[in-house]
């Protein structure tokens, strides 16, 4: 069991760089000067099932990396994250 929490840690710590990489978070020396102008906002475009178009600010589907992070880190570990959960 001691060591299926340290895999647990392990992957816990793999998904958080994942995060952090997947969201655009760069160091202070990495940042590029932000500019005010709106016409460099880009959207990113979603053609659901029923094939309608929807266009999201980039801004509001950064909020979707947390998502993304927590639906990798449950493929990865699959099955025994499960049963670790449930006990």
């Amino acid at each position: 069991m001691k060591s299926m929490k340290n895999i647990l840690v392990f992957f816990m710590i793999l998904v958080l760089f994942t995060f952090f990489n997947e969201c655009g978070v760069k160091s202070n020396s990495e940042k590029q000067p932000t500019s005010t102008s709106k016409s460099q906002s880009t959207t990113r475009t979603i053609i659901d099932m029923d094939g309608n178009t929807i266009n999201i600010p980039e801004k509001v589907s950064k909020a979707g990396c947390t998502i993304g992070a927590i639906n990798q880190m449950v493929l990865m570990l699959g099955d025994p994250y499960w049963n670790v959960l449930k006990k």
